[in-house]
This record gives C-alpha cells, structure tokens and sequence, in this order.
C-alpha cells in the first residue's frame, strides 16, 4: 500500500479449472475482528475454498491492513479520532487495492463479483456495499450489524445474511434491523436466523448456502432497485 509504505499480504484461491478463455466469478471474503486474510482458509472447517473448487469461484481474502481496521466507515462519518479514521481508511483500501489486482490478474466475470464477511468483516460488507454498490452482484453478511440508514444506498444489491440468535458476540438484533429495513426498501434479502447459533457456529454450515445464493444472482439478471 503506498499511503502506508507497505506491503501487504492477501490470500487467493484459484479453481483448478480455470483458464484465461472464460471469466469467472469472484467472492471477496471479510474476516472478523483479530482475524487474518487466513481466516476464511484455515477456519470455519476450511469449506469455503472447497466450495469455490466445486462451483468455479475464486476467493480473495484481504487483509484489510490490520486485524482491527473495521474495512472502513462506509457512507457514515468518519472517526474523529485521528488514528482511527487512519486505520479504518487504509482497511478499506486494502480491501479495493486487492479486488483492482486480482481483477487485473485473473480474468473476472464483472457481473459477479461478490462480497461477503463474519463478524467485523460483515460489518465491512455493509459499509463496502453502501459505499460502492455498483461492483457487488450479491453480498453475505454472516453475524454481523449495520446502519439501517445505509440500506436505502444499497437496496440493488441481493442478500443473503445469516445470523444465531443466541450470538453473545453481536447481538442478532443487528442483522434483524438490517433486514426489516431491506424489506421495506423491496430488497430481494433472504434470511438465515439459526436458532441457538452463536457467533461462530453458524459461519460453516450456512456457507454452502451464501455461495449459492451468489451463484443464483448476477448484476445483467437483477432488476433494477424502485425509485422510491
């Protein structure tokens, strides 16, 4: 990252099918606070890479410039501690400066282009989508909490969110605010509520059904939000 005089790591999965002749898709993966651009690799019983050979996906997992940067503050106000609209700046940019590089490198399906995330990496996903929702086909939010004001910015955007309501980490409040409010903007939203799910345990089990959600929406197939 220039700003910060740094290099930064992220971690790539390329489906063993791929080749230069056909674009694919692209799932950009969130780890949660404390995390790593590992996380959606070694963690959550390694399933997501598994998924993504199967289907034909390919997955980057940014680092977001530190285990704590919060991927940014979306389309709300920024920080006004100095230090921390630095780091929750330089996250967010990390997370754009991956996409244009493996956007660059691998010959990506610019219709699908996915976006999803646990915890403060779900986080991420609202601010990211709100603030840029013309990239994203679809995103997954897993056990996270966004601003219900941000929905209306986003409300082209489908979405799979999923969330335990028994998560002593992130209330599921978060996700039910979130999803009403999608609902009273048309957004086409379906919702996961894992009963006695906490905040990890609905994070694997449920993968299957956000990369399938992702592969059932592209951006040419989607209608284009109401005016309201």
């Amino acid at each position: 990252m220039k700003s910060a005089g740094e290099i930064l790591p992220y971690r790539i999965y390329v489906p063993t099918r791929y080749d230069k002749t056909r674009a694919m898709p692209l799932i950009v993966a969130l780890h949660g606070l404390g995390g790593s651009e590992d996380s959606f690799f070694e963690s959550y019983e390694k399933r997501l890479p598994l998924l993504a050979e199967q289907r034909g996906n390919i997955i980057a997992a940014p680092l977001g410039y530190r285990p704590d940067g919060f991927y940014g503050w979306g389309v709300g106000e920024a920080p006004a501690d100095p230090a921390t609209r630095q780091l929750q700046q330089r996250s967010e940019q990390d997370v754009m400066d991956v996409l244009a590089r493996v956007r660059q490198d691998y010959r990506i399906d610019e219709n699908r282009i996915y976006l999803m995330g646990h915890s403060m990496g779900a986080i991420g996903t609202w601010r990211l989508a709100a603030k840029y929702p013309d990239i994203w086909a679809a995103i997954g939010p897993v056990a996270g909490s966004g601003a219900p004001a941000t929905v209306e910015k986003m409300r082209g955007i489908p979405q799979v969110v999923v969330h335990g309501d028994n998560d002593p980490t992130v209330s599921v409040a978060g996700s039910r605010t979130m999803v009403a409010e999608m609902k009273r903007h048309g957004v086409d939203v379906h919702y996961i509520e894992v009963p006695g799910g906490n905040h990890t345990s609905v994070v694997a089990p449920n993968l299957e059904a956000i990369v399938g959600f992702f592969d059932a929406h592209t951006k040419a197939s989607r209608p284009a939000p109401a005016v309201k």
